[in-house]
């Protein structure tokens, strides 16, 4: 179980530094990357979006 904790939270981290990545990338093609543009930025917010609820709604196993 430890493992799986583990894993979980070292998965969140890269999904964390990705979003940030991410989000410098946005700020500096910011006329190229849209939502109408790129679909991939909304689905993207939407999945970051249910992980981070999840993370913090109180998942203690």
């Amino acid at each position: 179980m430890c493992i799986h904790v583990l894993c979980f939270t070292v998965f969140i981290q890269v999904l964390f530094k990705g979003w940030c990545f991410y989000k410098i990338l946005r700020e500096i093609f910011h006329e190229n990357v849209d939502d109408e543009v790129n679909p991939w930025s909304s689905i993207i917010k939407q999945v970051f979006g249910s992980v981070l609820l999840k993370e913090y709604n109180g998942n203690d196993d």
